[in-house]
């Protein structure tokens, strides 16, 4: 038998558990004495197809390529091996169950019938050609040695029961050898897959096998043992799986038999591939060009790029995107080299866009701004050629603005557009005064372009025209809107002048003869005043009538006219009393004529009374509410200085017939 070579570490590695059955140490069954060869190593051309012949005559061929025949075809170089084998009789009994239920026992029993066939109870089994000849519920399947009606295998509804033995045959083995065991099982039914477990002299041996939920589905459980210095071999097949529900299946060809294992390697060469050498990655802009370059150590050789399908040294291309080109040189024995690549990077172009208001008031001013989506862009705008990413402009009539943007990598993008449009502003116009008295209304009306709207403020009316009859000076605004555009605002000033309140003396009576100064005032300073009967004007009236007489005063201030208001002068026939002032004292403190006061005459009945004395510059010095009171020349605890002053009086009394009201005024002096 020719080894495999042990100098081929790759193979060993590859060959997994057949190398255990191929050392030195393994002591080969006498009939394994076979030259098993793949030929000797060679150098192909690169890409030539080579046939690799194994030692003809092999129950099976294992290479490491995945192939199961006796030669492989290969075109590339590298280390090829094979692994043949030979069994040398199966040492079962009835492993393909043609002899029907016999050579082999089990924790299981014949099927006995029921209601879905003979294997209707759990923990049954049956040689059958058929799954549903024996269980109404198992799918048609065949057996895996005939594939049809005239096979037989073992077919199993699986008990809940777990570690039971489903088949076992004990068989007689030469010490020190290698066996090979194999079974072969499928699912009856989906549900609950068997899980079976393969056991040895009562040690179990490789994984357990999860059938497959596809039905009719044959699998492979396939294993090596070395008989060591055992002499029988107690063969089991167990089920692990415990449920009810599904858990059926079916085994058939059983195969434990002494295997001879042959291997052989062959090295396949080629010679040297080129060395390619290529420019370095580009980068452009949308539209741009790019010339990659590449060169090849070997001379001769075919240089090809993808995608394009180009070749040669130099090629020029334009990728729309960003691209990998990958280069392979063939050297003229059809080598090729290990591929290159070289990345054509399309540097995208920004995309600018214009943002902004595209609707002005004429005079207006609008901000417009340029984005892009690449970092770092410049922007000029037109037109102008002003840069940055934003403009602010105050076009005087409808305007289209564009933009451009550059990347930081040159990258120069399409132009885009904006046009801003520009609407006219309305004027409006309003009297700019108005001049009304307290209480009064004015009308004030704006003049102002057809088609415009108007607001007032105060009071937010928009009508043409205002009734406003403001308590005080107030300013009315008006503004026109003609489509989003308002004007300039128009201001109306309204002055508000103060209707003046007359006050009169109450009604008086006075005396035959008598003289009567009357004094009207208005709530208005410098309010003129008109009087009746006479057309008089003044503050100050002196009257002194014959008769009973009304007298109407009115006051007129800024235009604005007071109601009218009136006392009336009577005439009494009770003239017996009479206040009598002196016109000098001497106040001191030498008790002589050191006091000043009034006198009343005999028979007078005053009730009311008022005295005051003011100095020569109006000032009050001093007042009496009582005819008896006196005065002792001094105002605020100090004597008064010598010199004139001036008196006022007013009485009132009560005659026998009316009450009778009297005023009077004069001088006083002071002196000592």
């Amino acid at each position: 038998m020719k080894r495999i070579k042990k100098i081929r570490v790759v193979f060993l590695a590859c060959a997994l558990t057949w190398a255990a059955w191929l050392t030195d140490d393994a002591t080969a069954v006498a009939q394994c004495n076979l030259s098993f060869s793949v030929g000797a190593d060679t150098m192909i051309n690169c890409g030539t197809p080579l046939t690799i012949q194994a030692t003809p005559g092999m129950g099976s061929y294992h290479w490491n390529t995945g192939s199961t025949d006796p030669f492989i075809i290969v075109s590339q170089p590298g280390l090829y091996w094979c692994i043949g084998s030979d069994t040398l009789g199966n040492a079962v009994v009835n492993g393909d169950f043609s002899q029907g239920q016999t050579g082999f026992m089990s924790d299981y029993v014949p099927g006995a019938g029921g209601s879905f066939g003979i294997l209707s109870l759990e923990g049954t089994y049956a040689v059958t050609p058929n799954s549903n000849f024996v269980h109404t519920n198992f799918v048609n399947c065949y057996d895996h040695t005939q594939g049809n009606a005239s096979g037989s295998m073992m077919v199993v509804n699986g008990a809940s029961v777990p570690n039971q033995i489903i088949w076992r045959q004990i068989v007689n083995v030469q010490p020190n050898t290698n066996y090979i065991f194999s079974v072969w099982a499928m699912s009856a039914v989906s549900s609950n897959p068997g899980q079976l477990m393969f056991s040895v002299n009562g040690t179990q041996i490789g994984n357990i096998l999860t059938l497959p939920v596809n039905t009719c589905q044959w699998q492979s459980f396939y294993i090596n043992w070395n008989s060591g210095a055992n002499t029988t071999a107690d063969l089991g097949i167990i089920n692990q799986n415990s449920s009810v529900s599904g858990n059926d299946f079916a085994i058939d060809d059983i195969l434990f038999a002494p295997v001879c294992l042959y291997g052989d390697s062959i090295v396949v060469t080629n010679p040297s591939p080129p060395v390619l050498t290529v420019s370095p990655n580009d980068t452009i802009c949308p539209g741009g060009t790019s010339v990659l370059t590449a060169s090849a150590s070997i001379s001769g050789s075919t240089i090809s790029w993808n995608p394009g399908s180009l070749s040669g040294t130099s090629v020029s291309v334009s990728p729309v995107t960003t691209t990998q080109y990958n280069v392979v040189a063939t050297s003229p024995q059809g080598c090729a080299s290990s591929p290159q690549t070289v990345i054509v990077a399309v540097l995208p172009a920004p995309q600018v866009s214009i943002g902004g208001n595209d609707s002005i008031c004429l005079g207006e001013q609008v901000s417009l701004t340029a984005t892009s989506g690449t970092a770092g862009a410049s922007f000029v705008w037109q037109p102008g050629n002003i840069s940055g990413p934003s403009i602010t402009v105050t076009p005087g009539g409808p305007t289209v603005y564009s933009a451009i943007a550059t990347s930081p990598a040159g990258c120069v993008s399409q132009a885009d557009s904006f046009a801003v449009f520009t609407k006219p502003v309305p004027v409006v116009t309003v009297q700019d005064q108005f001049t009304i008295c307290a209480g009064d209304t004015a009308t004030i009306t704006a003049s102002y372009p057809s088609g415009s709207s108007l607001l007032w403020s105060p009071g937010g009316e928009t009508t043409v025209s205002i009734d406003v009859f403001p308590s005080s000076g107030t300013l009315y605004t008006v503004v026109a809107t003609a489509a989003g555009c308002s004007s300039e605002p128009d201001t109306a000033e309204v002055i508000v002048n103060p209707v003046p309140v007359v006050t009169v003396p109450d009604d008086q009576v006075i005396c035959p003869g008598e003289e009567l100064l009357v004094q009207v005032t208005s709530d208005v300073p410098g309010a003129t005043f008109t009087w009746q009967p006479g057309n008089l004007t003044g503050s100050q009236q002196t009257f002194s009538p014959d008769t009973f007489t009304t007298y109407y005063v009115q006051a007129a201030a800024d235009g604005c006219f007071s109601e009218v208001d009136s006392f009336t002068v009577d005439i009494s026939n009770n003239c017996d009393c009479a206040v009598i002032v002196p016109d000098a004292f001497s106040p001191g403190e030498d008790m002589i004529n050191d006091f000043y006061h009034t006198m009343q005459s005999s028979g007078c009945n005053i009730t009311e009374f008022d005295f005051a004395i003011y100095s020569r510059w109006g000032n009050k010095v001093w007042q009496a509410t009582e005819i008896t009171e006196q005065w002792d020349g001094k105002t605020n605890g100090t004597f008064c200085a010598d010199g004139t002053y001036f008196w006022t009086m007013r009485y009132t009394h009560e005659g026998a017939n009316a009450t009778v009201k009297h005023s009077d005024s004069g001088v006083l002096n002071i002196f000592r």
